[in-house]
């Protein structure tokens, strides 16, 4: 450590003290190696995330991004959510059909904003089969609403054998909104053993 013995002394260390902490604010932080430790929360975009933050981040995409199916007696929903905005074009995660007792015909296709509403436009999907489109047109959820809308109308009569896959495709993507997006479908029971778009 070093010692001021006057006046000058004291103001030359003073000045060299500043002059590091100005290089160090001013250039990338190297801790060569060193951890940081015990960091707070991250509450704003440029904050650093910790890795139990990091953690808990990962685990909420997986489980939005994850198409899940809600069953009742005679009918379950396929839902799928989404993460952060969507942008036009993308496929969500497919639903595949791996058992009898998921087999059926499409009811309904529903189509709601989470949190903030779409506020450049319209967003718009079209639901897909194996690689084919199965709505007659476009689900379409108006600019500023949060849904949900629905239809019925599917182009055939499209079946969900064994091995069908079903994905939501982004046609329009209306701003910044995250989407949920649901397919209702009849149980049928009858157990098929190639994915079909035929009843």
């Amino acid at each position: 450590m070093r010692t001021a013995n006057a006046l000058s002394q004291a103001q030359l260390i003073l000045n060299q003290l500043n002059n590091q902490q100005n290089v160090q604010n001013s250039k990338p932080l190297d801790r060569k190696g060193l951890q940081i430790k015990n960091l707070g929360a991250a509450t704003a975009p440029s904050d650093a995330v910790t890795l139990g933050q990091l953690a808990d981040l990962v685990q909420s995409q997986i489980q939005s991004s994850v198409p899940r199916a809600v069953q009742t007696a005679d009918h379950y929903t396929m839902i799928w959510s989404n993460q952060g905005a969507p942008q036009v074009g993308d496929l969500l995660q497919p639903y595949c059909v791996v058992s009898a007792n998921r087999v059926g015909i499409p009811l309904y296709c529903w189509l709601a904003c989470n949190g903030i509403t779409n506020l450049n436009g319209p967003i718009s999907i079209q639901m897909q089969l194996n690689g084919t489109n199965i709505l007659k047109n476009t689900l379409v959820l108006s600019q500023g609403s949060k849904g949900p809308v629905q239809t019925s109308a599917f182009v055939g009569n499209p079946k969900f054998g064994v091995g069908a896959a079903l994905v939501p495709v982004i046609v329009a993507a209306g701003g910044q909104a995250a989407v949920s997006i649901g397919l209702v479908v009849q149980v049928t029971g009858t157990l098929s053993l190639a994915p079909t778009n035929k009843a």
